[in-house]
């Protein structure tokens, strides 16, 4: 028999650093019992999502869930997501070093930049919501805390997901695999970073119709548009960088640790 998604071996998994100070509870000491009940209360579906605060954060309206089980139960289930579904989600990091390797490349390259208005909101919501909800092969604990979910924090609209939390990341970034493989797969695209909303494409060809064929990919998820403000292409010829000439600095006598 498979291992619940609920059990409590794996929910024990999903604690974090801090989440005793958080939530105001001792995982040091109790965690062993505080996991165990979590896990029977998941298993019976008896843990609610509908208790969640709502807070601006720099002028945007995130969501927020106080209580432990929930934001456990979150976790597990975005956890499940990602694996059943092979999401990846890029690190800023991972990115950053992605376009420096870019840009000290010797080809004539056009990087075209692009930023999702409003992201979180417009994001569509079908057809991931019905491919999760009505998949069989989805548990049917998981299908019922995403239907929670879903109600709680989207009802009956088309489109729209709530910011702040973890949930959030996975499924959009659910949402945008097929607009991602479309721009990888245009000719001329070499290079492609998509950071939430942020996007820089990376291309050898003609930028004007790469874009073209950006603007039809997007037009496969309705309602969403580019933001015309932070749209731009720049042109390299590929002549090679040198690197930053140092900064001499004035010497300075080596450290020597006092000895009393």
């Amino acid at each position: 028999m498979l291992e619940s998604i609920f059990s409590a071996r794996r929910l024990s998994r999903l604690v974090r650093s801090g989440d005793s100070r958080r939530f105001g509870i001792e995982l040091d000491r109790d965690g062993e019992t505080i996991i165990a009940q979590i896990a029977a209360n998941a298993a019976l579906k008896i843990v609610p999502l509908g208790s969640f605060v709502l807070a601006k954060v720099k002028r945007k309206q995130c969501v927020a869930y106080n209580e432990y089980p929930e934001n456990i139960v979150i976790r597990a289930v975005a956890n499940y997501v990602a694996r059943r579904f092979r999401v990846a989600t890029n690190s800023r990091d991972r990115i950053v070093r992605g376009v420096l390797e870019a840009m000290f490349d010797q080809t004539p390259i056009h990087v075209i930049r692009r930023d999702l208005s409003s992201f979180y909101e417009t994001i569509p919501l079908e057809p991931v919501r019905s491919r999760l909800l009505y998949d069989t092969a989805v548990p049917r604990s998981v299908r019922h805390y995403l239907h929670q979910f879903y109600e709680h924090h989207c009802g009956m609209r088309d489109s729209g997901l709530p910011r702040g939390i973890g949930l959030t990341t996975i499924l959009v970034e659910l949402s945008m695999q097929q607009f991602d493989d479309a721009i990888r797969s245009i000719p001329g695209v070499y290079r492609y970073f998509r950071y939430s909303d942020d996007i820089l494409i990376f291309a050898y060809k003609n930028p004007d119709e790469v874009a073209k064929q950006i603007d039809d990919a997007l037009r496969k998820l309705p309602g969403m548009s580019f933001n015309k403000s932070k749209s731009e292409v720049r042109h390299f010829a590929g002549e090679p960088i040198d690197p930053p000439p140092s900064v001499p600095t004035t010497a300075s006598p080596p450290y020597s640790p006092k000895v009393s």
